[in-house]
């Protein structure tokens, strides 16, 4: 027996190894065969030291179990942060793959960053901490993907790059539909100007890809439609849709809808106008692409969404990375592309001037 302590910092006795192997009736190689399934028992001595194991109450070592398996059954979801912090959506995504990962057998550690730095992951990875990583806020031509592909490392996406077919472990929007679903509700109740609001970009020359794709189908079904697009971008804080609303108001007045991919601002927009007393929907139209669904009911008016489905996107991408890790087939899984789902409330209503 070994020395641990408890919770309480009471000291308690812990078998080892050893001492399964006794009571087992087998070698301490067995009982680490059978820990580490690294090679073929059989069913009776698998049973025989699952039992000593149980009346001794012998607690594996997951960690070193995994090590000796050669898989540390641990992946990395890195998400880019700002100043703003950690977005609501971004940990649906997390939570999605957490579970996900809990299901299969694996742990997901939220690995945060400020300068889309992959080195520090590469040199956990190498070391045997890591087994996979799943990279967010995805670039059209994103360097992180082909650094980590070039060191061995597996590579998941929640998001994809231009050579989305070089992706094949991504799980991403639709959002040439989303776009489309957007224009389309929001030009039939007859707005024919009309504001997009995106994310001023705040990680230096990087675009992410989410931001190019949905701006270069606002333009082009706009044109099929026969509306026009005013495109704003600001950041994500409140305070910026705040101001935003009074730049719409003071110089681009003829705009009667909104049409965001920054649910902060968009946040800050419909809270402005609350309190200046402009009425939504009525002078003002607001549909937002994407405010996770949990964080509606937080708005007054409640928005109308066309949101991401951030937690089943975050499972897809961390089930096709594991997949890929235990050597199974990704094409099962479920579809790659999500565009969310159209729900209309209490901020959309029709051109009324």
């Amino acid at each position: 027996m070994s020395s641990h302590f408890d919770n309480k910092g009471k000291e308690t006795q812990m078998a080892t190894r050893a001492e399964v192997a006794k009571l087992a009736g087998v070698s301490e190689a067995t009982v680490s065969y059978v820990l580490t399934g690294k090679r073929k028992i059989s069913k009776p001595v698998q049973l025989r030291v699952q039992k000593a194991m149980d009346k001794l109450g012998y607690r594996p070592n997951r960690m070193a179990q995994a090590l000796a398996g050669g898989k540390s059954r641990v992946i990395a979801l890195l998400f880019p942060t700002s100043a703003r912090g950690v977005a609501h959506v971004d940990l649906e995504y997390g939570l999605g793959a957490a579970q996900a990962a809990q299901e299969l057998g694996y742990h997901l550690v939220m690995w945060p960053t400020l300068d889309r730095s992959v080195d520090e992951l590469i040199a956990t990875a190498n070391s045997g901490l890591l087994d996979g990583v799943i990279l967010m806020e995805v670039a059209l031509n994103d360097e992180r993907v082909q650094k980590l592909k070039l060191a061995g490392i597996p590579v998941g996406l929640i998001g994809r790059t231009a050579d989305e077919f070089g992706d094949e472990l991504f799980a991403d929007r639709d959002f040439e539909t989303a776009a489309f679903d957007a224009i389309k509700y929001i030009a039939g109740l007859g707005h024919k100007e009309i504001a997009f609001l995106s994310e001023k970009n705040g990680t230096g020359p990087v675009v992410v890809a989410a931001l190019t794709r949905t701006r270069d189908a606002m333009k082009l079904f706009a044109k099929q439609v026969g509306v026009r697009i005013h495109n704003f971008q600001s950041t994500t804080e409140p305070d910026e849709g705040r101001k935003l609303l009074a730049k719409i108001l003071k110089n681009e007045p003829m705009i009667t809808a909104v049409i965001s991919l920054n649910p902060g601002a968009m946040v800050g927009l419909l809270q402005e106008a609350n309190s200046k007393g402009i009425a939504v929907p009525g002078r003002l139209s607001l549909l937002s692409m994407a405010t996770p669904e949990s964080f509606v009911s937080a708005t007054s008016p409640r928005l109308t969404t066309i949101s991401p489905p951030a937690f089943e996107m975050g499972d897809s991408a961390a089930r096709r990375l594991i997949s890929h890790l235990e050597g199974s087939d990704t094409e099962g899984l479920p579809a790659q592309l999500w565009a969310g789902e159209l729900v209309v409330r209490e901020t959309t209503g029709p051109y009324s001037r």
